[in-house]
């Protein structure tokens, strides 16, 4: 059993939780109501179908998590021309013993602030975003902290591309202001960011570049390269690193298993960290999370 912290000790509260996520929430469900029940087995049932249908495809030789696919989907997903995290669908989601339909808008909130709360607390002077996308962390936490320099590492051409027009901007579109969970300060800060392409496996940066460094929802996509990509983290950083991600600690069984396998995302545990010269100083997972995997958020020290 991984021990987990309080989420007071990065200064967040039930009701900032609450302000994050609740705007996102289309309908509250009790679980053992057919509409939610509906909901949960059709999500199983095609988890199941698509375990199956990876199962049949690794007996094949072939394997669905290598760099050229990921680089290759996240591509024809950012050249829609949206910045790529709006979610207008919604999904079942849960937080405690409660469950409910919601936005996917509403769980990345939550992990901005959590970054936020991170930040707020170590006050690093340079910070690094692995796997950044079209920068809707980035840029939004540049703006909320204008006195530190961000810098956002993608691998795919376009997202660095979408990233590089919203720059051009004289100030940080509406979406990313009405969509921060904590006010922006400096709405002119985006264009003072630094946006790289490159593969987190090889991090394009000298030795101790970042006081600090996170990931969100991205080293999902990374299971095949992250014992390199802890490496490289840690080579990169010298304070502290955060990792919002869905660490098997809390995905080790059920449906929530089934999905990882399916997918062949990110299955490293907490005490992974140990063994790259990172101690874990904070695990959280009490946080609302779409029903298909649970996120946990933790923060390690560079030893």
């Amino acid at each position: 059993m991984t021990d987990t912290s309080p989420l007071s000790d990065i200064g967040l509260s039930d009701s900032d939780i609450e302000k994050a996520f609740g705007p996102s929430v289309i309908e509250t469900l009790d679980p053992s109501s057919p509409k939610w029940k509906n909901l949960v087995n059709t999500q199983r049932k095609a988890i199941r179908k698509q375990l199956w249908r990876r199962r049949l495809y690794n007996l094949l030789g072939k394997s669905y998590r290598n760099t050229s696919d990921v680089t290759d989907g996240y591509n024809r997903r950012w050249a829609n021309g949206t910045y790529g995290h709006i979610d207008g669908k919604p999904a079942p989601c849960a937080w405690r013993d409660r469950t409910m339909l919601a936005l996917g808008t509403g769980t990345t909130r939550v992990h901005q602030l959590c970054h936020m709360r991170a930040i707020e607390k170590f006050k690093p002077r340079t910070v690094l975003e692995v796997g950044s996308g079209t920068g809707y962390h980035l840029f939004a936490l540049s703006a909320r902290f204008p006195q530190t320099r961000f810098t956002g590492l993608e691998l795919t051409r376009v997202g660095v591309e979408v990233g590089a027009d919203v720059k051009k901007n004289d100030i940080l579109p509406d979406v990313w202001v009405e969509t921060a969970p904590e006010p922006l300060l400096d709405l002119t800060a985006h264009k003072r960011t630094n946006l790289v392409q490159g593969d987190a496996s090889r991090l394009p940066f000298a030795d101790g570049s970042f006081d600090f460094v996170y990931t969100s929802i991205a080293l999902e996509q990374m299971d095949h390269i992250r014992e390199q990509v802890f490496a490289e983290i840690r080579r990169v950083a010298t304070g502290h690193v955060a990792f919002c991600e869905p660490w098997r600690d809390f995905n080790d069984s059920g449906y929530r298993r089934e999905y990882i396998l399916a997918r062949e995302y990110f299955a490293a545990r907490v005490s992974d960290l140990k063994k790259f010269g990172l101690k874990p100083i904070f695990v959280s997972n009490d946080i609302p999370y779409k029903f298909r995997y649970s996120i946990a958020y933790v923060i390690a020290e560079v030893v």
